[in-house]
């Protein structure tokens, strides 16, 4: 047999758990991972895997999401989509979310969205600023889908461009996305495409599903709208109707945003299977109540979490 060739393809997944710690333990992350990575694979994905409870994902070898591991993981991806056009990559965050005061004056709301790794406390918080100016350096030609479940997220990318319920593609109030000329713009001033999939507003928070195959399993329910609607030859647009359709169906309330470094509304090609979606999605159960998954969170005696919030939180309250 010859050898196969090399993958066009290449994802990171990242489940943040919190282990150790019964305030801010976030074990459906890694729920999401297993259920994105699965798709991924059979998408001809290379995925790489960081999660910080191993026993918890299939992946036999894991990284551990530091705030250092995450930076230079997301430095390799970018790396990797730069060195041969058309090449695609894929990037989910399941953890916790947060904002902090902005101090340069380049955010309508004055507020910064981070990403909160397993080693927040030592390391601190990556910062949307940080992850806008990392996209930035991909070449015209690659591709980056960007999924992010976590609260907080609406504009974790500051990308220029926000698809609408309505269908519009309007520019973003206050689009921080920097498009340097020799690399994430060609001489035309065109980016590379890269999309936001995020799981709430920046204001709001991001839910989670019971699962009741009798483990008592989480999942996130941004995650899981988008494993049971997508469907292969769907446009951002309608995939963003059908996943805010589901999840107020299913009587949440928070509104998945979809953002872009471009006007774009062709159906996608990050997803190319022809299965359904479904299939790799572990059978859940929405509950009206759903967990509280802020920091700022106490303990139920039943280890499950209740306090201020009913999301994927951050930070240090």
């Amino acid at each position: 047999m010859g050898k196969s060739a090399p993958p066009s393809r290449r994802a990171l997944c990242i489940a943040v758990t919190y282990a150790g710690d019964r305030t801010r333990w976030l074990p459906d992350t890694a729920t999401d991972v297993n259920n994105i990575a699965s798709l991924l694979l059979a998408n001809e994905y290379a995925v790489t895997v960081m999660c910080d409870a191993p026993s918890l994902v299939r992946e036999p070898f894991c990284i551990r999401p530091t705030a250092f591991k995450i930076r230079e993981e997301l430095r390799l991806l970018t790396q990797w989509l730069n060195r041969e056009p058309g090449r695609q990559g894929w990037f989910h965050y399941s953890g916790h979310g947060w904002q902090a005061p902005n101090d340069d004056g380049n955010e309508s709301d004055g507020l910064d969205e981070l990403l909160v790794p397993c080693d927040w406390r030592r390391s601190g918080y990556i910062s949307d600023d940080e992850l806008s100016a990392l996209v930035a350096t991909l070449r015209p030609e690659a591709e980056l889908m960007v999924v992010m479940d976590c609260c907080h997220s609406g504009t974790m990318l500051d990308l220029p461009f926000t698809t609408k319920p309505s269908g519009a593609v309007v520019a973003s109030n206050a689009p921080c996305f920097p498009a340097p000329r020799d690399s994430a713009s060609d001489a035309d001033g065109q980016s590379a495409l890269v999309f936001l999939l995020s799981g709430c507003r920046d204001d709001d928070l991001s839910l989670n599903v019971f699962d009741v195959r009798g483990d008592a399993r989480w999942s996130g329910a941004a995650t899981t709208a988008l494993l049971q609607c997508f469907r292969p030859g769907d446009t951002p647009h309608l995939l963003l109707c059908k996943m805010r359709s589901f999840l107020k169906s299913h009587g949440f309330t928070q509104q998945p945003q979809l953002s872009c470094s471009h006007p774009f509304d062709r159906p996608w090609s990050f997803l190319s299977s022809g299965g359904s979606v479904n299939a790799w999605v572990e059978r859940l159960k929405f509950i009206g109540a759903s967990t509280c998954k802020c920091l700022d969170t106490d303990v139920r005696s039943d280890g499950g979490l209740a306090g201020k919030g009913c999301g994927r939180g951050g930070g240090g309250g």
